[in-house]
């Protein structure tokens, strides 16, 4: 199932609700939020429109069909984000980072849909930006901010910062557009499966100096219009 609008998101009626902090063991179902915090552990969130960001701090925070300008995951252990709108963010649509003293470890980010970003032109956009991370899967998502704009970076930037990020996975994913559709600046990643299309301005790929090709496990990606393989992040592949 390729993410889109029609299915992700939360659906049917939305009652309104003056929640914007959810703390341990808490629910939050079927309501619209003006913005949201995520500060206690095991938190619960489903079907609900979130008109800004949502910030997670806590642990094992599940984020399911829920619509945001923005998901930040900050320092935190087990967050799961599916089935999810992400769209008209004036920053980064996903942003993971160990800012907080803490490693962020064992993320799931699956069955997407982030688009649509509303950036200024001095602004720096990733579809998801990574500083710091012991365990990533980012799986079956569509990543497609329209017609390429300078403040495009990248669909999927693995940042060496914080700590840098291991045991990265980025498989079966639709990675439309951007200046590359990855940036990686983290050794072993894994990159399989995905299809590559829209207005890339750039490359499929930016591979860090200090990165060796060698060290990553990346094929069965294609091109999405074609159906022909696309090279990613070797010599091949630099446009």
């Amino acid at each position: 199932m390729k993410p889109s609008a029609s299915n992700t998101g939360p659906t049917g009626q939305l009652k309104d609700s003056s929640t914007t902090v959810l703390n341990n063991g808490q629910k939050l179902e079927n309501v619209r939020v003006k913005g949201l915090e995520i500060r206690g552990k095991n938190v619960t969130v489903r079907n609900v429109e979130v008109a800004e960001d949502i910030f997670i701090t806590g642990n094992n925070a599940m984020l399911d069909h829920v619509s945001a300008t923005g998901i930040a995951v900050s320092s935190a252990t087990g967050a799961t984000v599916q089935y999810s709108n992400i769209a008209k963010s004036p920053e980064d649509g996903i942003h993971i980072t160990s800012d907080r003293g803490s490693m962020v470890k064992n993320v799931v980010l699956s069955h997407n849909f982030i688009h649509s970003p509303k950036v200024p032109e001095s602004a720096h956009y990733d579809g998801t930006q990574v500083r710091g991370v012991r365990g990533l899967v980012i799986s079956c998502s569509t990543y497609d901010p329209g017609r390429y704009r300078n403040p495009y970076n990248a669909a999927i930037y693995l940042e060496d910062a914080n700590g840098g990020d291991t045991n990265v996975s980025i498989e079966n994913n639709w990675l439309y557009g951007f200046g590359f559709s990855v940036m990686i600046d983290a050794p072993e990643t894994e990159i399989i499966g995905n299809r590559l299309g829209g207005d890339i301005h750039w490359g499929t790929c930016y591979l860090a100096d200090s990165v060796k090709f060698s060290s990553l496990k990346v094929r069965d990606n294609i091109n999405d219009e074609t159906r022909e393989p696309e090279p990613m992040c070797s010599k091949a592949s630099k446009r």
